[in-house]
């Protein structure tokens, strides 16, 4: 049998009746849309031709489905090959060996990285996507991305037509890395708008949140499986017990570190935008030369992104969210930053304790692991 093949086989049911849900839902859709329309047309915004039914289906099948499905079916393949023909490879040791547990994990772990790796470059075809090659943006985007040497792809134009405001990373290393923008973000955002998310998304970049985000997660399964290793100690608790507190308190502990984490990288991406503005002067005001402090502009220009974009989606701003925190919370800590340095905002400072911190406390997870496990050998 072909890898996956029979993974993909027993969730097509779900699939077609998620397929389903979205053919009924696709009138009410049309209706909401329909209801927008005068006050677009009222206000001079931009207006999209609004998708087909078929095409309302296929844009949520790609965009929702997609982006997990595909990397789930390349790693349910990888794993499957590796099992079904892993014998056939020169360098694995036999079956029955000990050692071939640990080669089919380093084999699993080095599916997990490619497919990690190569998955945006096939998210990007199947979403509908266009390449920024020339213009105004694409010159601005290329340029701040030299300047705080960031290596990415041509721009992305991600096409929703007209029903999402967002702009967001998508990949781990170049050359798979994509800054994604959405056709409403350019149509309802001036032009120093977009150029603030875009310093936010490059900012992620520079200050590589995704790993430090995987050091802090690995850190907190190292945290979590010691206080319920040390708690079912306390309780006297047997095998069993002793387990389920484990992954109970492992997980609440990659729960609250994921989102305390996330947020306070929302923050340094937040400053990180205002301090590029900043640098980057104002632009009706020419003949003012760029800015060593972070200045009320870039403040405003930032702030009154983040609102819009809230707005727009029909966020509250006020509404707290377990990633990003609430909108107003973020634009009053941009209003914090006024007058601060634009090479050292105090969020670059709690940042950096934090990335040690997590480090630190993988580190030495991991040595207490090792010990623990020669101690086992040598009894």
């Amino acid at each position: 049998d072909l890898p996956a093949i029979s993974e993909l086989l027993a969730v097509a049911p779900l699939l077609v009746f998620i397929a389903a849900l979205w053919w009924s839902f696709a009138p009410i859709d049309r209706r909401l849309r329909d209801a927008r329309l005068l006050r677009q047309l009222r206000q001079g915004e931009p207006v999209h031709r609004p998708p087909s039914r078929i095409e309302y289906v296929s844009a949520n099948f790609r965009h929702q489905v997609l982006l997990i499905l595909i990397p789930l079916v390349l790693l349910s393949a990888w794993r499957g090959a590796v099992r079904q023909w892993g014998d056939h490879l020169p360098f694995l040791p036999p079956v029955s060996s000990d050692a071939a547990s640990w080669a089919t994990l380093a084999l699993d772990l080095v599916g997990v990285a490619i497919v990690f790796v190569f998955t945006p470059a096939l998210i990007r075809l199947a979403w509908d996507t266009v390449p920024i090659s020339s213009g105004p943006f694409h010159d601005t985007l290329a340029s701040m991305c030299r300047r705080y040497r960031v290596r990415m792809r041509t721009p992305i134009l991600w096409r929703t037509h007209g029903s999402m405001v967002n702009g967001a990373v998508l990949g781990l290393v170049w050359p798979f890395r994509y800054l994604m923008f959405t056709d409403a973000l350019f149509d309802r955002l001036s032009a120093r708008q977009v150029e603030g998310v875009a310093a936010h998304e490059v900012g992620h970049i520079k200050r590589h949140h995704i790993f430090w985000l995987a050091i802090s997660i690995f850190a907190a399964v190292t945290i979590g499986e010691s206080f319920g290793l040390f708690l079912a100690w306390l309780l006297r608790a047997n095998t069993h017990t002793m387990e389920g507190i484990v992954i109970a308190a492992s997980i609440a502990s990659v729960a609250f570190t994921f989102g305390w984490v996330s947020r306070r990288f929302e923050w340094q991406a937040d400053a990180f935008a205002v301090q590029h503005l900043s640098r980057a002067g104002d632009p009706l005001a020419p003949n003012v030369p760029p800015s060593e402090t972070v200045t009320q502009e870039s403040i405003d220009a930032m702030a009154s992104a983040l609102l819009d974009v809230a707005l727009t989606n029909g966020m509250n701003p006020n509404a707290f969210t377990f990633r990003h925190g609430s909108i107003a919370a973020r634009v009053r800590r941009l209003h914090d930053l006024l007058g601060t340095p634009v090479h050292a905002a105090p969020i670059d400072r709690h940042v950096r304790i934090l990335k040690w911190s997590a480090a630190s406390i993988l580190l030495l997870g991991i040595a207490a692991s090792s010990v623990l496990q020669l101690f086992d050998i040598h009894l």
